[in-house]
């Protein structure tokens, strides 16, 4: 009898750790189908971060991101492939930002067959100096002209293109392109913040007037503190610019809160004389 219980029990634990091992089995396919199904979206999102602006016979420029932190200008980064035979150049024109002209003439050597990475940086300012690029742009479109490396008097093929952003990075900026004030001489508009470097604060500002104006800030205060930002931009009559309030990381800090003041505006040939103090306030 002893021996017949045994003999169960021993069956009883063989079939246990047959149905653990099955289970384990299971959860180890179940991890792998995971895994995989995540590897998966990753690089169904990998593929959609990117957009072809142009594929013919001859190339293949494929737009990778755009980095909006440099202090000279935000830079997209493109992806260029050769798909014929013969070296090629090519070459940009016509380039413009949210509709604005912007001396923009990128030139790009490439091998035959061969794939590369290269930059578009945009300065900060357009092609007859009185605009600024706004730093967070939403478009660019222009042409590349394609041309044999050894022969850039023939122009193989002219391809154009539009660009346009759906930037998730500012989609926390609260008051994002909030008018901070507009009135007879001007309008001041945010629109948006740079956190990197040192906090820099963009603004699109607009002379209304028919004299140039200069525009300044005053009485600034960040989060409570009093600071002295960086900030004094001429406007010519008519037209629209960006400018940039610099402010000292060792008076502010980089995660502030709130920043307010007020705006000074003043013929910029008498700027002793203050035509209207405007205040203002952003909130993050």
């Amino acid at each position: 009898m002893k021996k017949l219980i045994s003999v169960l029990l021993s069956m009883i634990t063989v079939l246990g750790l047959v149905g653990c091992g099955g289970a384990n089995n299971k959860e180890a396919t179940s991890s792998k189908a995971n895994a995989a199904s995540a590897s998966d979206e990753k690089k169904n999102v990998a593929k959609e971060s990117s957009t072809v602006l142009f594929e013919d016979e001859y190339a293949k420029i494929t737009y990778l991101g755009i980095d909006r932190t440099y202090t000279s200008g935000p830079e997209i980064t493109i992806a260029i492939e050769n798909k014929c035979t013969q070296d090629l150049f090519i070459e940009g024109h016509d380039f413009l930002v949210d509709d604005y002209s912007v001396k923009q003439t990128p030139m790009y050597e490439i091998s035959a067959g061969q794939k590369i990475k290269e930059k578009m940086s945009f300065m900060s300012q357009d092609i007859d100096k009185s605009q600024n690029i706004d730093r967070y742009f939403q478009s660019v479109a222009g042409r590349f002209l394609i041309k044999p490396k050894d022969n850039r008097d023939t122009t193989l093929k002219e391809e154009k293109f539009e660009l346009k952003f759906n930037d998730s990075s500012n989609s926390t900026q609260k008051e994002k392109n909030k008018v901070l004030f507009e009135d007879e001489y001007a309008k001041v508009t945010y629109i948006g913040i740079n956190r990197g470097i040192g906090p820099m604060v963009e603004l699109k500002l607009e002379n209304k007037s028919n004299q140039e104006l200069v525009i300044q800030i005053r009485d600034a205060v960040a989060d409570g503190y009093n600071i002295d930002p960086k900030f004094s931009s001429k406007v010519l009559p008519g037209k629209k610019v960006t400018g940039t309030i610099y402010l000292d990381i060792a008076n502010v800090s980089k995660d502030f809160m709130f920043l307010e003041g007020k705006f000074i505006i003043t013929p910029a040939d008498k700027q002793g004389e203050v035509l209207k103090e405007e205040p203002f306030k952003i909130k993050y």
